[in-house]
């Protein structure tokens, strides 16, 4: 069953470089966090070779970074071609072009390489649903797009060499025709300020925003932002919903969000998350087993009957729903 979807699931994982949109963020409550420098510096492939040479930089396998690290990748915006690839490790506070922000085990149980692939790709757009709100609130991110890659290697896994997913960032400048930015800040320190540890003292707020502009333009690309403020923190039930007139898929959002959570649940504050229409048709596949036929009116329905639906329960037992509609 898995391998007859081999071929669409690949496609599928273009979906990771997902467009903005604008939001209002709470006001986030005392933090012991450090400050990020928020220096950005233009800078050229040229450029980064030649502080490579001269600053005599640590190369190391692009595998062998962990979560946190900071490295060099001179062609940043092109999906790695091997796990051994050769990069450049770097302090996060001087100038690097990519960190590594999310790694954990390629599932069990699959051998179709295409599948794992699919695997690895949707967990980072995971990451990166997560981790976006950074370029919305940040305003050092604010001529910038935030990136998520998936650093996977076929033959490296066949072979047993690579047994991780790995999910690694950078940033483009939004005038794609200007040079790559390089930049001496931590996407890491930045979620951890905007989420992670985050006190809310004021009163509940959450909501749903459906990006219907551009679910007329390309609605492979239309995303659901969703988004909680509650001082009671471990929240006990979270899903989100979509429907069409055709199809209702649901979505554990405790199941998805319990790779990014030690206590396997999620328990921090404030929470942003933002789910394009893509990453719901590639959960259908992978876990809903449904056909290419069911997926493919995901991207098709009129928008006046598309919706979300973003409902969670928190730690005092109360439940909050959201919703709208592609169409509004």
């Amino acid at each position: 069953m898995m391998t007859l979807r081999s071929n669409l699931l690949f496609i599928f994982l273009i979906f990771l470089n997902c467009t903005n949109s604008n939001l209002d963020t709470p006001e986030t409550g005392s933090l012991d966090t450090p400050e990020t420098t928020t220096t950005v510096v233009k800078t050229t492939t040229t450029t980064i070779a030649q502080s490579i040479s001269t600053k005599q930089l640590s190369k190391v396998h692009i595998g062998d970074l962990e979560v946190g690290d900071c490295y060099i990748d001179q062609s940043p915006n092109a999906m790695s071609s091997f796990y051994k690839e050769i990069v450049f490790k770097t302090p996060c506070l001087e100038e690097h072009n990519s960190q590594i922000i999310f790694k954990t085990n390629l599932p069990s149980g699959y051998s179709d390489p295409f599948v794992l692939e699919a695997f690895a790709g949707y967990t980072c757009n995971k990451a990166r649903s997560l981790y976006d709100v950074i370029e919305h609130v940040d305003p050092k991110y604010a001529e910038l797009i935030f990136r998520v890659e998936s650093i996977y290697d076929s033959i490296s896994v066949e072979a047993f060499e690579q047994s991780k997913i790995v999910c690694s960032s950078y940033v483009e400048h939004i005038n794609s025709s200007e040079p790559k930015y390089s930049i001496n800040f931590s996407f890491l320190e930045d979620i951890n300020y905007y989420v992670y540890d985050t006190i809310w003292e004021g009163e509940q707020d959450s909501g749903i925003v459906c990006n219907s502009w551009l679910y007329e333009r390309d609605s492979f690309f239309a995303e659901y932002m969703f988004y909680l403020a509650d001082e009671f923190r471990d929240v006990q039930e979270m899903t989100f919903v979509y429907e069409n007139a055709n199809t209702v898929i649901e979505i554990d959002m405790l199941e998805q969000l319990n790779i990014f959570s030690k206590e396997g649940s999620w328990s921090e504050g404030i929470f942003y998350y933002f789910l394009p229409i893509s990453q719901i048709a590639t959960y259908d596949l992978l876990y809903n087993f449904s056909t290419s036929e069911e997926v493919e009116k995901l991207f098709t329905a009129p928008g006046e009957e598309v919706f979300g639906t973003f409902t969670y329960t928190n730690g005092n037992g109360e439940t909050f729903e959201s919703s709208c509609s592609m169409g509004d």
